[in-house]
């Protein structure tokens, strides 16, 4: 079945561009479409999963489909406590880093196209660049009106906001970094990506601040291009802080159903919002759903006819099908298992052994080669060595875990980066 941009996202007024940009990716399996999203990705909660389904269902159906996701690694430390950082808060990042890779593998993204950064290190990596980008930011910031900072009533309830509220400054600064790290990421990942960005992912919680903040950017030439923009789909969001302890919980991958209908309970979902839930989500992600037949639970083939079901039992169908969402996800992520980011290296003697193989400078063109493209034989003959010294110096590189080989014997880089500990 061919998959549909408007299952997954929205595309703002129609935008041409990035209508183009899918009409030939899909004419032609050649062309690579880099995608860019940042995400405050802090457990395996309901929302979260939502946006990483859609941009794996949909861009894992081609093969030259490149995903850079910037993790807001600010927002974890925020969520988990308020201090100084400690080293609890960055396990947790890199923790989460792997999760979200494996959940976007197991929904069938390829894993060598998957490229997961930390927003604070690619706003790093702007200021090392060019330290006027920052003034710049903060220029942009300190002139945008603030009655822009204020989320649409309608807006408000789809997020279980208050009706006044206004998106925060730290979030209006998130967006302004946002657009500019879109504008100018191939310049500061060039080992990473070919070509620019083609398209920018926004959540449609944020979108109408986005829209505002990159238009401001592009009439004051701070950027001096944007890439077409697509919208996550509008799945309400309930339980971003409990309202008695204000703890926060978003029903994520870890609760039974019980729980998670009191929270539905607790912030009193109306049948709407239910409505969006399995037309947005839960019916594009499940084949069997539960229903309520007097007091018992049902499985069926077909989604519930809600109408039939008063408010109170539309929330408990609600709770039941999301958890079964959640459980499923969660199922097929422990399944697959893919290699961290980095390799941490600490003991001398692992030092050691790094340093004698890395000497090496056929160890060293192997790692440059290994793309999923060659297997020991072919990367031999590529670089003109005998094949039982390119086998055996593979053999050392992959127990060092620096690189790995598939079902089909090609070689795949193992860790983007060695970080040693001194």
């Amino acid at each position: 079945m061919e998959l549909q941009l408007s299952d997954y996202f929205i595309v703002p007024n129609g935008n041409k561009a990035v209508l183009d940009t899918i009409s030939l990716q899909a004419s032609n399996e050649k062309e690579r479409t880099n995608i860019f999203f940042t995400i405050g990705y802090y457990n395996a909660n309901y929302y979260y999963l939502s946006q990483l389904v859609s941009l794996a269902k949909f861009f894992s159906s081609s093969k030259n489909s490149f995903l850079y996701i910037l993790l807001s690694d600010t927002d974890i430390i925020y969520k988990k406590r308020k201090g100084p950082i400690s080293g609890d808060e960055f396990f947790l990042i890199e923790k989460n880093i792997v999760e979200m890779k494996n959940i976007l593998v197991s929904l069938g993204a390829k894993e060598e196209n998957i490229f997961i950064y930390r927003l604070s290190e690619a706003f790093l990596r702007l200021i090392e660049r060019d330290k006027r980008q920052v003034i710049n930011l903060f220029s942009a910031l300190i002139r945008f009106p603030n009655q822009e900072l204020k989320m649409d009533p309608e807006m408000a309830k789809l997020q279980y906001r208050p009706l006044n509220y206004s998106y925060t400054i730290a979030y209006a600064l998130r967006a302004f970094l946002d657009s500019i790290l879109a504008a100018n990421f191939s310049t500061l990942y060039p080992e990473d990506i070919e070509g620019k960005i083609n398209i920018r992912v926004i959540g449609y919680g944020g979108s109408p601040l986005e829209f505002k903040v990159n238009e401001q950017l592009l009439k004051e030439d701070l950027i001096s291009n944007s890439p077409p923009i697509l919208i996550t789909l509008p799945i309400p969001c309930f339980g971003r802080g409990d309202k008695s302890s204000g703890k926060f919980c978003i029903p994520d991958w870890n609760m039974g159903p019980e729980e998670i209908y009191s929270i539905i309970s607790q912030y009193k979902v109306p049948s709407s919002h239910i409505q969006l839930f399995f037309s947005e989500l839960l019916n594009k992600n499940l084949e069997k759903f539960i229903v309520l037949e007097g007091s018992s639970k049902k499985i069926e083939s077909k989604p519930p006819k809600l109408a039939l079901y008063p408010i109170d039992s539309q929330r408990l169908i609600l709770a039941h099908n999301l958890f079964n969402f959640l459980r499923e996800t969660k199922e097929k992520t422990y399944k697959t298992k893919t290699l961290p980011d980095f390799l941490s290296v600490s003991k001398e003697s692992e030092m050691k052994e790094l340093l004698r193989t890395l000497k090496s400078k056929v160890a060293r063109d192997i790692l440059r080669l290994t793309n999923g493209e060659y297997t020991v034989s072919e990367l031999a003959k590529k670089l003109n060595k005998h094949i039982s010294n390119v086998s055996r110096i593979v053999n050392e590189l992959k127990k060092m875990d620096l690189i790995r080989i598939d079902e089909k014997r090609k070689i795949h880089k193992g860790v983007k980066t060695i970080k040693v500990n001194l």
